[in-house]
């Protein structure tokens, strides 16, 4: 009886659904070519539901699963972008990667 009792509570825990969590994320975006980067990144990323970039609020609206991902991991990856997200500084070495419009805000951007 104390086996089945432990293989329920077991399949219960194990098999707990999902709760899908929204968040939105401010970002250091500054035009539509860093719009178009983090939401392609994020769409394919494990447990990201959906992502909506906006340039004007420089917010990224994410969608996700909690028991897959969290939201400091979607800091994460957009801060390994190259982007400042929320309270984390971006990484450099995604940084130095973007394109030279999103490296600044100056000059020319493709809003």
């Amino acid at each position: 009886m104390k086996t089945i009792v432990l293989f329920l509570a077991t399949f219960f825990l194990t098999n707990a659904e999902a709760a899908k969590v929204k968040a939105s994320i401010k970002a250091s975006i500054i035009c539509n070519s860093c719009k178009n980067l983090i939401e392609k990144e994020l769409k394919n990323k494990k447990g990201i539901i959906s992502v909506k970039v906006d340039v004007t609020t420089k917010k990224v609206k994410v969608v996700f699963e909690d028991t897959e991902t969290s939201l400091s991991a979607i800091e994460d990856l957009i801060v390994n972008l190259g982007y400042d997200a929320n309270n984390k500084k971006k990484n450099m070495k995604g940084y130095e990667k973007l394109p030279k419009c999103c490296q600044t805000d100056t000059g020319h951007h493709d809003q």
